[in-house]
């Protein structure tokens, strides 16, 4: 009898926690009962009954057109909550949603929560957002231009991919684009890779068809492959460094080798011919960076964080670690 009444406790404990509610129209889940903190609802994703080789995404709550979510909500019993994050698949594939307006008090959104809402044009990214999840915005076919927060730090699996961005604003504290983040993004013209930026995962911007500059930060020291496969317009690669990353030569076409320019600093030629794949480069020129580039001193006061190789805060790091040393703008590969 003991038993149970402790199990019941305990159930009762979890619904709490995750608790749900309405407030004009959307649902919320409750993360933080003491803080006073909520979530859009989240959806789920379960196998297509037709075909168990599809899943079909269910979202945690059904909108149209326009949604201005507000900072603070209100359950029905007159508690206020503030609203942190946008949960995991909360709009998913909503065929009638067309602008998103997210307060200052979200932090994070999280994987898939807008996933195939193919007639998003317009979202708003508020200041304070740390982190867009896996997925977030893939197949937003009519999403064309976005502003991302400067304190994002990492762009995520596929989080733009199948995107008609026409442009990004990538922000200069970005240290890490994951694999497929941009794939596809078949109106882009000039992508500038922010100078932090120290890793680029697996076709990033793969089958970005109407690509054709590319500016790459000096400090990469991860690169993947295919990151601009199937960049066929591809004709200008600018790349300020003495020390290029080794990278796979399925990062471009090979027609690109012959017909693109790579730019590179004064005296990184022979840098570049030993290395792959900037050595297939048939034209390499050297070029003066100091009209395009920033800059940066250093305070002797700034903070020193350490980050893993996939782009994740270590706040205590141990003997023998391989990690990324960020010191205000700069970063750097060590063995701690």
């Amino acid at each position: 009898m003991r038993i149970n009444l402790i199990i019941l406790m305990l159930l009762s404990s979890l619904c709490l926690s995750a608790r749900d509610f309405i407030y004009e129209g959307i649902a919320y889940t409750v993360l933080d009962e003491n803080e006073k903190t909520v979530q859009t609802k989240a959806g789920s994703v379960e196998t297509d009954p037709n075909d168990e080789s599809k899943e079909i995404h269910i979202p945690g709550n059904t909108v149209s057109i326009l949604i201005q979510l507000p900072e603070k909500v209100t359950d029905e019993n007159g508690n206020e909550y503030t609203l942190t994050t946008i949960g995991k698949d909360s709009f998913c594939e909503n065929s009638t949603l067309l602008s998103v307006s997210l307060p200052e008090s979200v932090k994070e959104i999280e994987d898939n929560a807008f996933y195939g809402c193919n007639y998003l044009i317009k979202i708003n990214f508020p200041e304070g957002l740390k982190s867009i999840g896996n997925y977030a915005f893939f197949a937003c076919i009519s999403l064309m231009d976005i502003e991302l927060p400067a304190g994002l730090l990492m762009i995520k699996t596929g989080s733009f991919a199948g995107c008609a961005l026409k442009s990004i604003n990538l922000p200069e504290n970005l240290m890490a684009i994951y694999e497929y983040a941009f794939m596809s993004c078949m109106n882009l013209t000039e992508v500038r890779i922010p100078e932090n930026v120290f890793l680029m995962g697996d076709a990033c911007f793969l089958g970005c068809t109407s690509l054709k500059t590319l500016y790459l930060p000096a400090k990469l020291l991860f690169a993947g492959s295919m990151m601009f496969y199937s960049c066929k317009e591809l004709t200008s690669v600018y790349y300020p460094t003495d020390s290029p990353v080794s990278a796979s030569k399925n990062n471009f076409d090979n027609s690109i080798y012959s017909s693109a320019t790579l730019y590179v600093q004064a005296g990184a030629s022979s840098a570049m011919a030993q290395t792959i794949p900037w050595k297939y480069f048939s034209n390499i020129v050297e070029y003066d960076f100091s009209s395009i580039d920033a800059i940066q001193t250093e305070s002797p006061n700034q903070p020193v964080e350490y980050y893993d190789l996939n782009g994740r805060r270590v706040q205590s790091p141990i003997p023998g670690q391989l990690l990324i040393r960020r010191v205000g703008t700069e970063t750097s590969k060590i063995f701690f």
